[in-house]
């Protein structure tokens, strides 16, 4: 980011400007001018290092510097404390060693300028290609590490992600893009920015489009033995014409992996008012889907997203500003995956293509006042309320495509639900040396249809002392909470799983310490934390109480009482319900060091995490009257009811570094940055059935980029980018065969795309 730039933000703050004015030594302004300015922690300007939350920022010269195209890559590559891990759908995210494997990002918040991106159905957001924002718009992504419910509610449990887009001064002209990961994927993008003067006030307009299209690479999988359909007595089909019956993969992927991917942003300001638009269809069709057809071009997964914000500022008088916000989203999904083996279709169907349809809509209303008491920003109050109408439904189809007929609708709900949240937020420097923080939200999430009430109290304090030059210590106490979503109450086949309505809200109470000092430009920072999480949403075995409630409400086909255990349940089919049954203790350190040299032409960083992460769950071999050894750990575990072992997909180390040299004139800036995950259970790893439970090889990327203008081409910029993975799988088991065999002893883990070189265009005209 340019210093003129930051020098604004901390105007506006009121936070770095006295400091600036200040400080006698050039060295001293460099140190501020250095020092980011944020805004996600407590929705008010102020220094990162005083923010009460751990954050990283990372700026659009980082982007472009380090050849970061998505949010995963500028988290993988260059924040502190959080990891991504690819499924080959989009990425799965965690922080602080907790990864929360199938959740789609409903534990972590994305905001795009504030407005949540988290849809009301599942909570889904994604954090790869599917996040559908404009590269090019972004001014910074702001990065906050732990509980952020006290300012944004629910699904802020592991950390907030605050995509910034930049402002018509930083992107004015026309820009046009073409980018490319050679023979597999490429993006073409325009956009433009310009200030205006409308009616006697100023406004300005940034807007980008893109589209993103891949196909491939053409991954193989290792090939599995099935063996034979259970309802057929023949070798599985697999694949339409059921070539090498019984058998699954070993022949690569050249059909089912691709995606299409439009979507755009618009930001119009005018006077008080802005106006937030932002559109995406996120199409993608995923090989490692095991439990279906293997490599066919038929099946996909579809997501949608349109919202729009619209807010005011009122400055009622010196000390009082009152901020509205109306917002409202449209979110719908779709997939289709076909199945050609009898066992994974219903009763009297030979093959299917399971269809499942969801959405969600909503509509809110927020009113923000905030007071600057003293007109310095050393005692301010914020208090807000904030109220939301939802709609979500969702219905699954299961369709003979062998005779084209539809022989199943499971899952069909229409639902209403409606939010209202109040929170007050008290910051106080009391001292130069002294900032407090602290605040509360209440929540109350009523869901009319299901007669439900989920309601929370989420605090946060935090102390900030400066207690000699640059030298920052903090103490910070927050906790944040998660409503079950609707997937996870209401989602059933009438088959193998059954609603849970009565699901409680996850929570989570997190405590850190943490130090940061500056010197100059350099900084070096280390936090330790705790947290514990508490009633995580876990799928297990239905009891035979909440059976006999399937049988009898129609949920589950009637069998007379006698019979429902026995058809239903541990010696029968076996059907799965979600219940508030698991609890993860964390605790673990985080540590950084960043800094400049050479007038900021030399650029260097290092991030890393500790966490040791554990998970308590119900022993799925035991029963409360019957103990029994803990699974894969027979030899150390004593007879219990519950197990402890690590979060599958989590590293306990994690980190990256980088580097990077702006050299002199028109010669380009060359970038090099690496990202290190440590080894990892696989997803499923401790229930799969092997006697060993399979780990993922600690993975090493590293990424070069080569970036500049194009010499006599004014307005003409490229990027070369070279990445590399030295691991080559990922920690998720994939195909049919999800327990150890004779002609299979081992998991296999997704594969990896180990290399892959990207050539970018840009050109900007002013």
């Amino acid at each position: 980011m340019k210093r003129r730039l930051v020098l604004a933000a901390a105007a506006i703050a009121g936070v770095a400007l006295p400091r600036i004015a200040a400080a006698e030594d050039p060295a001293d302004v460099e140190a501020l001018l250095a020092q980011p300015i944020v805004t996600t922690a407590s929705q008010t300007p102020e220094d990162q290092s005083t923010a009460p939350a751990t954050m990283t920022t990372v700026t659009s010269d980082d982007l472009r510097r380090y050849g970061i195209k998505t949010l995963a890559e500028a988290i993988n590559f260059l924040s502190l404390g959080m990891v991504t891990q690819n499924t080959l759908d989009d990425v799965e995210i965690g922080a602080r060693g907790v990864l929360l494997t199938g959740d789609y990002g409903d534990h972590v918040l994305l905001l795009i300028n504030g407005h949540a991106v988290n849809e009301q159905w599942d909570g889904t957001a994604y954090f790869g290609r599917g996040a559908g924002v404009p590269f090019e718009l972004i001014d910074h992504i702001e990065v906050t590490l732990g509980p952020g419910s006290v300012l944004y509610g629910s699904q802020a449990m592991l950390g907030v992600i605050n995509v910034v887009t930049k402002r018509a001064k930083d992107f004015d002209g026309i820009h046009l893009v073409a980018e490319s990961e050679l023979m597999t994927s490429g993006r073409a993008a325009i956009g433009f920015g310009r200030e205006f003067t409308f009616l006697g006030k100023r406004g300005e307009l940034t807007w980008e489009a893109e589209y993103y299209g891949q196909n491939g690479p053409a991954l193989t999988f290792g090939r599995e033995n099935y063996g034979t359909d259970s309802y057929t007595g023949k070798g599985a089909c697999f694949n339409a014409t059921c070539t090498n019956p019984g058998f699954w993969g070993g022949t690569p992927a050249d059909q089912s992996y691709w995606t299409h991917l439009p979507d755009g942003y618009l930001k119009l300001l005018w006077g008080d008012f802005e106006l937030d638009l932002h559109a995406e269809s996120f199409q993608r069709a995923d090989p490692a889907v095991g439990y279906v057809a293997y490599n066919q071009g038929n099946q996909f997964e579809q997501d949608r997203f349109l919202s729009g914000d619209l807010r005011h500022r009122w400055a009622i008088s010196s000390i009082a500003q009152l901020r509205s916000r109306l917002y409202g989203d449209v979110y719908s999904y779709q997939e289709q995956l076909p199945a050609y083996a009898a066992f994974q279709c219903g009763t009297g169907q030979l093959s299917c293509a399971y269809e499942g349809y969801g959405h969600s809509r909503w509509v809110g209303l927020e009113e923000q006042l905030s007071f600057d008491w003293l007109r310095d920003q050393s005692l301010t109050t914020l208090l807000g309320i904030d109220g939301r109408a939802i709609r979500v439904g969702e219905e699954n189809d299961s369709d003979d495509i062998t005779l084209y007929q539809t022989s199943v609708t499971t899952g069909v709900f229409d639902k209403a639900e409606y939010r209202f949240a109040a929170y007050l937020q008290q910051t106080w420097r009391p001292l130069r040396w002294l900032s407090l923080n602290a605040g509360a939200r209440l929540d109350e999430d009523f869901r009319v249809d299901d007669n439900v009430n989920y309601g929370h109290v989420s605090p946060r304090a935090v102390a900030a002392v400066t207690p000699w030059k640059d030298g920052t210590f903090k103490i910070l106490y927050s906790e944040a909470f998660r409503a079950p979503s609707y997937f996870e109450t209401s989602f059933t086949d009438n088959q193998t799983v059954i609603p849970a309505l009565s699901l409680n809200p996850e929570t989570v109470q997190s405590g850190e310490l943490s130090y940061e000092q500056r010197f100059g430009t350099q900084r070096v920072f280390i936090g330790g934390f705790d947290a514990v999480y508490s009633s995580v949403v876990f799928e297990q075995g239905a009891p035979n109480t909440a059976l006999q409630a399937a049988v009898t409400n129609g949920t589950l086909p009637f069998v007379p009482p006698n019979q429902v255990v026995a058809t239903y349940g541990p010696s029968g089919t076996g059907v799965l319900q979600n219940q508030n049954l698991s609890s993860i203790d964390d605790i673990g350190v985080n540590a950084a060091f960043d800094g400049t040299l050479l007038r900021r032409d030399l650029r260097y960083g290092l991030n890393v995490t500790w966490a040791a992460s554990n998970q308590t769950s119900p022993n799925p071999d035991a029963t409360p009257a019957t103990p029994a050894p803990c699974p894969n750990t027979p030899a150390k575990s004593p007879n219990a009811t519950t197990c402890t072992q690590p979060v599958t997909v989590s590293p306990v180390f994690f980190g990256n570094a980088r580097i990077s040299y702006d050299l002199p004139g028109d010669w380009p800036v060359i970038g090099v940055a690496t990202s290190l995950v440590g080894r990892r259970p696989a997803a499923n790893a401790f229930s799969s059935g092997y006697a060993n439970p399979p780990y993922a090889p600690t993975q090493v990327e590293i990424r070069g980029t080569i970036s500049g203008p194009v010499p006599s081409v004014p307005g003409l910029s490229y990027r070369l980018i070279a990445n590399y993975a030295v691991a080559a799988t990922n920690p998720y088991i994939v195909g049919p065969v999800t327990s150890a065999t004779k002609a299979d002893p081992n998991a296999q883990l997704i594969p990896v795309d180990q290399f892959r070189a990207t050539v970018g265009l840009q050109y900007d005209w002013r």
